[in-house]
């Protein structure tokens, strides 16, 4: 029988915890060296979506920064600098995801605890020497719980009329013939003003996204399915519901040859009154079945 005394299991909990402690500065500066700056992953994120190009007009659209061989660190070396951060507590902290995958943040002292904290994130895997930023994709912000929406919204959604998934088509002029334009999702819904302010400006926001293993993301927004126009003449009262009603822009066909481990659309609401009210965010999500089956071979 092997017996432990109390000062080998002290040691053993000490050198645990400096492993891990090595670990996370280890996962905090594979981050710093990497070249996964926000305006990067914004970049790769463009590219992507237009299937590995992009035009000139997109790019300066994103804008010179956005193409700087920049690090990590280096960039967040300018933003402590920068006038709206300089005079900020941000630090770095590591938080262990998985074998070997760890979250990585830079920002307030409380950045460690991610929900409702202020901060940049990256997930750092050390078996694959892989850096990943997460705040702005959809699939790791969801798996680690920086989730979008609001739960202090003033807005209150009714059950969904309709959320489905489906392929849009057209009637070729020429042929005669339908073809098939992509994957959509269309909603029916109806949105109550929950604030006691009369709103002279409203917008709505749909995004619909897929999230695949490995947390490929693909995701589309369509601005607009209000069923009126809110303005000064014509605002959105107190009490008064508007229905929601919009279909998303498509998303490739050959999605639909893939099974995704969601399929969710977000309703965002964008809305402000003439003095100083203002509101924006992800009031309501609906999870849709998958309609094209299992993936294919």
């Amino acid at each position: 029988m092997f017996f432990v005394t109390k000062r080998t299991l002290t040691v053993l909990i000490i050198s645990l915890v400096v492993y891990s402690c090595s670990r996370g500065t280890e996962a905090i500066e594979l981050v710093r060296k990497s070249k996964q700056t926000p305006q990067n992953a914004a970049l790769e994120k463009a590219k992507a979506s237009m299937g590995g190009g992009i035009s000139g007009s997109l790019t300066e659209l994103f804008g010179r920064a956005m193409l700087k061989d920049q690090t990590v660190e280096e960039w967040t070396n300018e933003l402590s600098q920068s006038e709206n951060y300089k005079n900020r507590a941000l630090k770095w902290e590591a938080k262990k995801a998985g074998k070997g995958i760890y979250l990585v943040a830079f920002g307030t002292k409380d950045v460690g605890e991610v929900k409702g904290i202020w901060g940049f994130y990256w997930e750092a895997n050390l078996e694959t020497k892989t850096v990943r930023y997460v705040n702005d994709d959809k699939g790791l912000s969801l798996k680690y719980g920086m989730d979008n929406l609001r739960k202090d919204a003033p807005f209150v959604t009714a059950p969904f009329r309709e959320a489905k998934i489906s392929i849009a088509r057209h009637r070729n002029k020429f042929t005669k013939a339908w073809e098939e334009d992509g994957i959509v999702c269309s909603i029916d819904l109806d949105l109550l003003n929950d604030t006691s302010k009369s709103l002279n400006k409203a917008y709505v926001n749909m995004s619909f996204y897929l999230v695949f293993p490995g947390d490929k993301t693909v995701e589309v927004k369509e601005k607009g399915p209000l069923h009126r126009v809110v303005s000064s003449s014509h605002p959105w009262r107190p009490g008064e519901a508007l229905r929601i009603h919009g279909e998303s822009k498509p998303i490739d066909l050959v999605y639909r040859d893939y099974m995704p481990n969601l399929a969710i659309v977000d309703v965002i609401v964008t809305a402000s009154d003439p003095l100083d009210f203002s509101f924006e965010g992800a009031v309501d999500r609906h999870q849709m079945e998958w309609p094209f089956g299992k993936a294919k071979d």
